[in-house]
């Protein structure tokens, strides 16, 4: 099979359109999330996770499409991916709210 021979049906098309939006848009709100997450008041560890979480949604959720355009058994990366964004979203936002210690 030569490389251009590749024949997509119209679910396959589906899924790769949703794979590069979801990828465009997820990394654009990881991008925003680092810049958050310098004036987050969170321990180091919480911090790194929430920074390594939000880059590694994107790529989980846009590979899960991807993915699923060809395999089914994929669809546990979507899953995946959004519980990486979850976990960043809600450590940016809880290290937003909190007063900083030396503040109290």
């Amino acid at each position: 099979m030569a490389p251009g021979d590749l024949t997509l049906d119209q679910t396959q098309w589906a899924l790769f359109r949703a794979g590069h939006a979801h990828a465009g848009v997820w990394v654009l709100l990881s991008l925003v999330l680092q810049v958050l997450l310098d004036s987050a008041t969170l321990p180091p560890g919480l911090k790194w996770l929430a920074r390594v979480s939000a880059p590694l949604a994107a790529i989980a959720v846009s590979g899960g499409f991807f993915g699923a355009a060809f395999f089914p058994a994929f669809r546990w990366l979507l899953y995946f991916g959004a519980a990486s964004l979850v976990v960043a979203v809600g450590l940016a936002g809880v290290g937003l709210v909190r007063q900083p210690s030396n503040a109290r």
